[in-house]
């Protein structure tokens, strides 16, 4: 069951419904008015810093023709209105898919900036779907005044947030649809310190040392050229004279057969993917060119079919290109 202390539901409007299911060993929440609703964690204190993880599955959809549900998380400042905090929800890909807003709390469930971001490219959250929601925020990281808040859908950095707040506590947000909490993990601390999430430590010694060209930097002044076509690209860490090459076959008789696949690279020493490619239809090959030949790779092929487990060659070395 749900104990009575555990959340709080707060809504504008309607006559939201919190129920345990036995079936699912979940909480199902549901408002079929179109009011901003929030299931708050008040088992949860006020906290400067933490991390909180949503496992939600969106159920139904009650919006009907206006599309316009929504549902996600709700970080609660609480003051001075209940509403003040952040939300980050996912609006239908009609109203722009995942969106970042503030409520600055002045007036109960008014004044919300939804300017904070908007990301179509990440991932639908419709009726059947299920998603891993995070959110980790600190105060620390600005002096103690605003609260830093990183938010992710899946792993995928949605965006941030620094809003006038030093104490946050997590809740789950619903507006005219049902969903499904399987389940709620709370930290009183980040579990990755807040300053390394943004990406892996590189390695030392690798990297430019300015971001300004010599000829910006002379100490006659600037001086202008033109440089035009582009002469081309390259990467500032992991660019070099190297390439990485092989095939994507599936087994069979009397010989195996080329797949059209999705192949991903990575740098094993910091665990970033560096490129994508999709293997040839005819022949299964791929090739990731311009690599730095002293660094160790992994290439891994997925199957969308979902036929097969995905396929790791793991401590590749780059050969030299042609």
């Amino acid at each position: 069951g749900i104990p009575g202390s555990f959340a709080t539901l707060k809504t504008q409007a309607g006559s939201p419904t919190v129920t345990y299911n036995a079936g699912a060993q979940a909480v199902d929440l549901a408002n079929t008015t179109a009011g901003q609703t929030i299931w708050a964690l008040s088992s949860v204190p006020l906290l400067r810093a933490g991390e909180f993880e949503l496992d939600l599955e969106f159920v139904a959809d009650y919006s009907g023709a206006s599309n316009y549900q929504h549902a996600g998380i709700w970080m609660c400042a609480e003051l001075p209105a209940s509403s003040a905090g952040v939300r980050a929800a996912h609006q239908s890909q009609m109203q722009g898919g995942w969106i970042l807003s503030s409520w600055p709390g002045s007036v109960a469930w008014s004044n919300e900036c939804n300017a904070k971001f908007s990301q179509l490219a990440l991932p639908t959250f419709a009726p059947g779907e299920r998603r891993t929601l995070r959110c980790v925020w600190d105060s620390d990281v600005s002096a103690g005044w605003h609260v830093m808040q990183r938010f992710t859908v899946d792993g995928i950095l949605l965006g941030e947030a620094f809003e006038p707040w030093y104490q946050l506590r997590p809740g789950v947000h619903f507006y005219q649809c049902a969903v499904r909490v399987h389940s709620v993990k709370v930290w009183d601390a980040p579990q990755t310190a807040f300053a390394l999430l943004d990406a892996p430590t590189l390695r030392a010694g690798v990297g430019m040392a300015g971001n300004a060209p010599p000829e910006a930097m002379s100490s006659a002044g600037p001086i202008t050229q033109v440089r035009s076509p582009q002469l081309g690209q390259r990467n500032i860490y992991f660019g070099g004279t190297g390439q990485i090459t092989g095939t994507v076959k599936e087994k069979a008789s009397p010989a195996n057969l080329p797949l059209h696949r999705r192949v991903v690279l990575i740098d094993e020493a910091t665990r970033l993917t560096l490129a994508e490619t999709w293997s040839d239809a005819s022949t299964g090959a791929y090739t990731f060119a311009n690599l730095e030949p002293a660094f160790k790779y992994t290439v891994l092929a997925y199957d969308y079919t979902g036929a097969y487990r995905g396929v790791i060659a793991d401590g590749q070395i780059p050969e030299p290109m042609p």
